[in-house]
């Protein structure tokens, strides 16, 4: 443990971006007036159908936020990453309030974990803040930011982005226009912050743990999360019932 503390004075970054910059985003949420608030469906928005059981690829995102600390040793490689973390924050800020974006949600009837999971983040995440997705930009940056560090872990980890994306759109998060903004804003960050570090040439293991580290990190992490969500569920918690 001493070892693992040392190693990782770093990633005190991630934390300040939870804490310090991220709740700015529920700010905006609830200021936003919906009603006046631009609408950006096309044709093939409205007919994707709602399915509440693409909620657990959706999810999936929360830990993408975290994986970096897991996957990446380089430590001004983190610090990149984190940087792009927060410039992708910062940015999408500035485009929800200047132009605010809103989805007309689907009512959810709450008959079973799936259903109640789908409701919660209805209830937790406003329908505003729509453009661009801050999902996809997250997402992506760390996609981006993992595969600097280990170009075998990283692809895997770009196209389960790009799955999460798909899944923004069933649980009717965002609209298409929204995935590809904030897949544009993750680009932009990425070319900024990750793409001019010099990895060329290193090994692999100075710039990154090995994918058995990460995994357990994160399984660890993902099965104790589920745990505590389904315990509310199971202990009858309705926090959209007043």
């Amino acid at each position: 443990m001493p070892t693992l503390l040392r190693e990782y004075p770093r990633l005190l970054g991630i934390p300040f971006l939870l804490f310090g910059v991220f709740p700015w985003y529920f700010v905006l949420n609830a200021s936003t007036d919906s009603a006046s608030a631009a609408r950006l469906a096309l044709p093939l928005d409205r007919a994707i159908v709602c399915i509440p059981a693409w909620e657990y690829v959706y999810a999936l995102v929360y830990l993408f936020l975290v994986l970096p600390a897991f996957v990446v040793r380089d430590r001004e490689l983190l610090a990149r990453i984190c940087c792009a973390y927060g410039m992708s924050m910062i940015v999408s800020f500035a485009i929800f309030y200047l132009y605010p974006v809103t989805m007309d949600r689907p009512e959810v009837p709450v008959t079973d974990f799936t259903s109640w999971l789908l409701r919660l983040q209805y209830q937790i995440d406003g329908p505003n803040n729509c453009f661009p997705s801050i999902h996809l930009s997250i997402a992506f940056s760390c996609a981006f930011g993992v595969t600097k560090a280990d170009r075998k872990q990283g692809p895997w980890l770009i196209a389960i982005a790009a799955v999460i994306g798909i899944s923004t759109l069933f649980v009717k998060a965002h609209y298409i226009a929204d995935v590809i903004g904030g897949i544009t804003v993750a680009v932009i960050a990425y070319w900024i912050w990750i793409r001019p570090y010099p990895t060329d040439g290193r090994p692999v293991d100075e710039l990154a743990h090995p994918a058995r580290f990460g995994l357990l990190g994160v399984s660890a992490l993902y099965l104790a999360s589920w745990g505590l969500i389904y315990g509310a569920y199971q202990a009858g918690w309705t926090p959209w019932r007043g």
